[in-house]
């Protein structure tokens, strides 16, 4: 690589932000990595040995006291 980031941001489903990890891994990155993802266990699954080190995490409103204006 020719920067060496300290975080790396994807957007797109859990089997493409896999292979796109592997390929930073490959090149020797040791960026920070997250995905929010409802999917987590599958996605785990789908990093193989680059799983260690990865932040999994789920945003969502808070539903009792988010207000509904529709």
């Amino acid at each position: 690589m020719k920067t060496d980031p300290q975080a790396v941001i994807f957007i797109g489903s859990g089997t493409h932000v896999a292979d796109g990890v592997a390929l930073l891994r490959a090149a020797g990155s040791r960026a920070q990595i997250t995905l929010s993802n409802n999917a987590a266990s599958g996605f785990v699954k789908s990093l193989k040995e680059n799983a260690r080190g990865m932040v999994v995490s789920q945003v969502f409103p808070t539903s009792a006291r988010w207000p509904r204006r529709w």
